[in-house]
């Protein structure tokens, strides 16, 4: 059994939805998650003229589709401010913040999170990752990497903690305690399992990209996403294939990308046997 671990959170503006100061046991590591409305009011403190790593998460204005963006700075609140004048990152809600108490964070332990965060992210497929590209890191030692690599696991507790889950894999996708379910139509023949965190599409499905006209703005931008991700691949002008497993928020979220239409999940995914997920899981 792994040792308990305690966190701190500080409410403060005294408001459960405000910005939040959270450290984790005696670690160094300092996390502030601020919504964007609440910015201004505090910016101006002295921890976040600090150097760190940060994210912008919020929804896409038009598709209403979760995404993120990673950065760093050696200035925490000059980027902010940069940021909330970016029109071209208007998508975010709230800010979220990792530095630590003594601002001991180097430009290359920086570097070295943030490229780690935008390959999580993009291999963890939840969100739109609105890092363009991946950042080149220099060459550290074994040491540094360790104390990093820590860091690094400290900034996930923190966030997985309050939900934000975009660095994780589904952590029972791979369950052999889970049943599989299949969704199958022109062109469609995809496997799934309910999960924790919503439904999770298993690697090799098959969905198809062609989509009805009636097909949902979001579907049609998730479909992009995941093929320029690199998540999905084509197989041919109507269809494509699922290259890692890909966890959605629901059934019907899976299904409809799987089919290229809106679909209930509840009765599209069924068993070996036929019974719908709904007959088995409700």
């Amino acid at each position: 059994m792994k040792s308990a671990v305690s966190l701190k959170t500080l409410l403060l503006d005294n408001d459960p939805t405000g910005a939040k100061l959270i450290e984790l046991g005696n670690k160094v590591i300092k996390v502030f998650m601020i919504p964007r409305s609440r910015l201004d009011e505090h910016n101006n403190r002295p921890d976040l003229q600090q150097s760190g790593l940060y994210f912008l998460v919020g929804k896409e204005e038009e598709s209403q589709e979760d995404a993120v963006y990673v950065g760093i700075a050696t200035n925490l609140a000059k980027r902010f401010g940069q940021h909330k004048k970016d029109e071209r990152k208007a998508f975010w809600r709230v800010v979220i913040a990792c530095t630590t108490r003594d601002d001991s964070l180097s430009t290359s332990a920086t570097n070295y999170l943030e490229r780690s965060c935008v390959i999580l992210a993009q291999q963890a497929g939840r969100m739109k990752v609105h890092n363009i590209s991946t950042p080149v890191t220099a060459p550290i030692s074994e040491i540094d990497r360790a104390e990093i690599d820590d860091y690094l696991q400290d900034v996930r507790t923190v966030l997985a903690v309050f939900g934000f889950t975009f660095l994780e894999q589904p952590v029972n996708a791979g369950a052999k305690d889970k049943a599989v379910y299949y969704c199958k139509g022109p062109g469609a023949d995809a496997r799934g399992k309910l999960i924790d965190e919503g439904f999770v599409v298993l690697t090799g499905s098959l969905l198809r990209t062609t989509q009805v006209e009636s097909t949902s703005v979001y579907l049609t931008r998730k479909l992009e996403e995941l093929l320029a991700q690199g998540v999905v691949e084509r197989t041919s002008d109507q269809q494509a294939k699922f290259l890692k497993d890909v966890v959605f928020e629901s059934p019907s979220a899976a299904s409809s990308i799987v089919l290229g239409r809106s679909s209930n999940g509840w009765t599209q995914w069924k068993d070996d046997k036929g019974k719908t997920l709904s007959e088995n899981e409700r």
